[in-house]
């Protein structure tokens, strides 16, 4: 089944696919801001250089923040996660019901003749595994790809920011 084929069905479902593609970013900088924020904790604690706004509040207060906001963006991100594991999962269901329903409405339409001389198990396999396999390739494919290609450029943008030199040297043995 060609990408053409299957416009029509990632059009009904423009809304959640957009809403799946927002989350990504939110759900990457999460992930990116946890070790962060926990740098800050341990570099408080071994009296090394911290943020400077950090610095004004004292140890105590800095260490109750950094927790705080630490816990913040673990549950922000289970939660954010989560909806975007659904919203993927809901879209892929929704495509292959619909895709098996148009098959189902494509075979019966067929001449009989081709019901006659094609065995009823090739017909039901073939039909029952090429829409799982489309399934597979968009809920775990596709969105799997962008997630992790979108994680990748924010945990790069953050090293930047933290260390450029150091960045630079750690995102060219990716290479």
């Amino acid at each position: 089944m060609g990408w053409r084929r299957m416009v029509p069905y990632f059009w009904r479902e423009r809304k959640s696919i957009a809403l799946a593609l927002g989350l990504l970013a939110p759900v990457a900088l999460g992930n990116a801001l946890q070790p962060l924020l926990l740098g800050q904790a341990v570099s408080l604690l071994r009296q090394e250089p911290i943020l400077p706004w950090l610095q004004q509040l004292g140890t105590a207060s800095s260490l109750n923040l950094l927790i705080g906001l630490l816990a913040l963006t673990m549950v922000t991100g289970l939660v954010l996660q989560g909806l975007l594991s659904y919203t993927v999962q809901s879209v892929g269901q929704l495509m292959t019901a619909r895709i098996r329903s148009d098959l189902f409405d494509h075979a019966l339409g067929l001449d009989l003749r081709f019901h006659v001389r094609t065995p009823v198990g090739l017909l039901l396999t073939r039909l029952t595994s090429d829409v799982e396999a489309v399934a597979d390739m968009f809920g775990n494919g596709a969105i799997g790809v962008l997630a992790e290609l979108v994680s990748l450029l924010v945990i790069g943008a953050t090293m930047m920011l933290v260390d450029w030199r150091l960045g630079l040297v750690l995102l060219l043995t990716l290479v």
